[in-house]
Parts: structure tokens; sequence; C-alpha cells
């Protein structure tokens, strides 16, 4: 109901619950009110209710975390050219150590450093603008069946300086990268900005334009789930031509239905085995092209 009613010039600021939001939405400066509760004769009963606090509120299994079959590699034991022989053509996913712990960004963005620096510029969450210190209040805090995300594709252009705190590996720099030859009016989007608190990121997809992908990781932990590009992830279905995905709506309710399926896989035959791991602070992944991730 906030989001439906946040007026477009609006920025999204998140007060403790939706409801404290809801009413300061409705009712700008006041702080406090009354509210009056209703109570249902006997007992209700609702999966409508129920699911959603639910997966918002219960803890995350072990077994959903625990096991790990990407390879990991220190970055400095491995030239170029072996990079694109054993990872690149034959389309396998990989961790890559050594890289992001060597940024200026791993020592620079701690949420405090963050905050302090980037705190009250606007960032893209979830469709909506809201500055770096709410975001990261609200991420901290909620219980939400559907986390929001940070994901922004102008965070350069909205804070320059992060731009300038980390590097493009050797593994994919312009020499390297086709889209970078093309006119910058004409270049795809391809970087962003990505934060977000327990539960939260991004449903099951294939990245367009056949392109391949590396994702380093700054602070925390992020849990990886891939399938090759000829089998795709159980609960999902797409469309012949790719553009339209079906699936679960929050990534708790997926893990609950559909994560036994996918762990079977594992021991499928290698074209066809699921990939899965948790990337810790310091690493990065490569996400070779037409994988679902």
């Amino acid at each position: 109901k906030v989001l439906e009613d946040l007026p477009a010039s609006h920025q999204l600021e998140y007060h403790s619950t939706w409801r404290d939001t809801y009413m300061r939405l409705l009712r700008p400066g006041k702080t406090s009110w009354h509210a009056a509760s209703v109570k249902p004769p006997g007992i209700l009963y609702s999966d409508a209710l129920f699911w959603p606090w639910y997966c918002g509120t219960a803890t995350l299994p072990h077994q959903w975390t625990a096991f790990q079959n990407i390879r990991r590699v220190n970055a400095a034991d491995l030239t170029i050219s072996e990079f694109k022989a054993m990872y690149e053509e034959p389309g396998e996913p990989v961790i890559l150590a050594g890289i992001v712990s060597s940024w200026p960004a791993f020592e620079l963005w701690g949420f405090e450093e963050l905050c302090a620096r980037f705190g009250t510029i606007p960032f893209h969450v979830g469709g909506y603008d809201m500055t770096l210190s709410a975001y990261l209040d609200y991420a901290q805090s909620c219980v939400d069946e559907q986390p929001l995300y940070l994901f922004d594709k102008s965070f350069a252009q909205r804070a320059p300086e992060m731009a300038t705190e980390y590097n493009v590996p050797s593994f994919f720099d312009s020499k390297r990268d086709l889209f970078a030859q093309l006119p910058r009016e004409c270049r795809p989007d391809y970087r962003w900005l990505a934060i977000g608190g327990t539960r939260s990121g991004s449903l099951w997809h294939v990245d367009p334009n056949a392109s391949m992908a590396w994702n380093g990781l700054v602070r925390g932990k992020k849990k990886w789930l891939l399938c090759p590009p000829n089998a795709p992830p159980p609960g999902v279905c797409a469309s012949q031509n790719g553009a339209m995905i079906t699936s679960p709506l929050s990534l708790y309710e997926w893990f609950r239905i559909f994560y036994p399926a996918f762990a079977s896989q594992r021991h499928c035959d290698k074209g066809a085995a699921s990939r899965e791991a948790v990337v810790e602070e310091g690493e990065l992944l490569f996400v070779p092209r037409g994988w679902w991730h």
C-alpha cells in the first residue's frame, strides 16, 4: 500500500514498520497516533496472512547454505589465457579470490563509512528512490517476505567516487569486452551497485545479450544458485524466447518448495548439474553466458 500510494516525486522513507511508514505518508510531520485494534471472532485461519509472515521471519535452514560445488581459485595463480580456456570458453562458473580484497572499496565500503560519505544520496531501490542511509536502516530491520533490493545501474553518476574505488579485473578488461567497443550511447547497461539484507536478491533469470557477468562481494555473504543453459531451475517457467519468466513470488518461497529438487540436480551429468556456493567477502563470482542464476 505504501508503494502504491507513494507520490512519484517523493523518495521512499522507511520508518520502523510499514504501518508507521504509511501513517507518516498520510500525515506528514506527525510521529504518533492511536490505532484501533480489530479482534476477529474465534480463531482466524489464513494462508494469505500466515505464509508471508512465516517467509519473512523464519530461520534460514542450514541445508540451504551448507553445500558448495563451485570451484575457488586464487586469481594470482591464473593467467588470462588459462581463465579463458578453463572457465570462459567451456562456460564454467568459478569463484576468484584475491581481486575484490585488493580494491579500495574493500577498506572503504563498510556500512558506517558508506552512510557517512553517501548516506544522503538517493539510489534505485525496487523501482523507487531511497537514500542510502534510509535503505541500510530498512535492510537491517525489515522482516518482509520480499525485501526491497538496492540495484542501481546509475550509481557511478549518483556517487562518482564509487566508480573509482573498484577495478575491472584483467580477465574482463575493456580489451576483451565487445560492448566497450560500441559508442557510449549504444552500449547496454553494464554495471550495477547491489545491496541487500537477509532474504533479498534477484529472482531467477538469464543475463541479456548473451553476456557474461562478474559479481564482486565487498561486505557480507551472498548465496548463489546457478543452472546451466540447457537445464532451467525447477519451479521456473520461461517463454520460448526467454522474454517472460514465471516463478514463485519470493526467494524464501522458492527455497521452501523447490530447493530439494534443485539440490537433486547436483548429481546430473556435468553439463546439466546445478551449482551453488556462498560467496564470501573479498571474493568474485564469474557467471558464464546463458546460465540461470
